[in-house]
């Protein structure tokens, strides 16, 4: 009940601004999101594997919004560099996932810079993502793109990215939904990334031993 009531309280907002009937569109969108939330819920209690997690949350979202490409970027604030996490809509090879790409040459820099979801919608000229160079695709590039900043405890820990090859302007009312779903996958990527800093200080604590024997 207390999730249904925050669903439509955000859709207030969009109102009048979208479809032609937008408290349909708010009414409709709400249910799907409702069962989304529902399917992750399930996938975060029953698969332990936080890769596997993100996977089939990515495939959920685009299920959800009717997008065919989902990707998920993990942002490594040292080194100013995007990491390509899980991707939803083509296949991701094993080198690709070590591939990393500076934050000026992606959409994914311009969310992280502001820290603010965005959207590109051109009807003219497509957008192509060069995060993605290398991986084969159904679409050389797209009409559409959403950018969401994946932030915990005031830090961004990556960029979450839906795109599809046609123009869909009514897609920026979806950013509202989308953020219900995205703290799924915000808390897997925190628990990721939380993982490698143990990792890392593993490491340093053993080189540091075998230093002093």
């Amino acid at each position: 009940k207390t999730f249904q009531e925050t669903l439509k309280a955000i859709a207030f907002p969009m109102l009048g601004m979208g479809p032609d009937d937008p408290l349909q569109f708010a009414h409709d969108l709400g249910s799907q999101v409702l069962i989304a939330f529902q399917k992750i819920t399930e996938i975060r209690t029953s698969i332990k594997s936080p890769e596997q997690q993100l996977q089939s949350i990515l495939g959920i979202i685009g299920e959800t919004f009717d997008f065919p490409l989902v990707l998920l970027e993990q942002y490594d604030a040292n080194h100013e560099q995007l990491r390509l996490v899980s991707l939803k809509g083509a296949s991701l090879s094993s080198d690709h996932k070590q591939t990393f790409t500076p934050i000026f040459q992606s959409l994914s820099g311009t969310v992280i810079s502001t820290q603010e979801p965005m959207v590109w919608a051109e009807v003219a000229d497509p957008i192509s993502l060069p995060q993605l160079e290398g991986v084969e695709l159904f679409a050389s590039s797209f009409h559409t793109v959403i950018g969401l900043p994946l932030i915990s405890h005031q830090q961004v820990l990556g960029v979450l990215t839906l795109a599809h090859p046609e123009y869909r302007f009514s897609e920026k009312y979806v950013l509202h939904w989308l953020n219900c779903l995205a703290i799924h996958i915000t808390s897997v990527l925190d628990e990721i990334q939380n993982h490698q800093t143990q990792h890392q200080i593993q490491e340093r604590l053993e080189l540091t031993a075998l230093g002093l024997q």
